[in-house]
């Protein structure tokens, strides 16, 4: 797997619903760069402002979220390895309110990060032009 490839489809924030099915849109004010605001909206009906915390080239997109008085953070990391690139995609959620936001939005995040991270490297190999 390309690298290159692979970190233009996590950065292609409009891209997100072709991958993560929770999402109907993602959208973000100009490219990912830190402190750029966006918005995510889910299929079950949910909006989440969300502001990029991190954003290092081909290696990690960081966001963040707050939700019902708890913090939301998405991460993507990619590391290059022997076999290609490692992906690691992961939602953590902090904070007073924070249990009853996992066991609500963040339930159906977490439940879908594995397959989101296998459509991913799909998407990102389609692109690629590898089958």
């Amino acid at each position: 797997m390309d690298l290159p490839t692979l970190w233009r489809v996590c950065v292609d924030l409009p891209t997100w619903p072709h991958w993560q099915q929770a999402l109907e849109s993602c959208r973000v004010d100009g490219m990912p760069t830190k402190g750029r605001k966006g918005l995510m909206r889910f299929r079950s009906g949910e909006r989440l402002p969300f502001t990029v915390e991190e954003c290092q080239l081909e290696r990690t997109l960081v966001c963040q979220a707050r939700s019902l008085g708890s913090r939301i953070t998405f991460c993507l990391a990619l590391e290059p390895s022997e076999r290609g690139v490692q992906v690691s995609h992961g939602v953590e959620i902090q904070g007073l309110t924070g249990w009853f936001v996992a066991r609500t939005l963040g339930r159906r995040l977490k439940e879908g990060l594995a397959a989101s991270t296998r459509r991913l490297v799909y998407r990102a190999a389609a692109e690629e032009g590898i089958s």
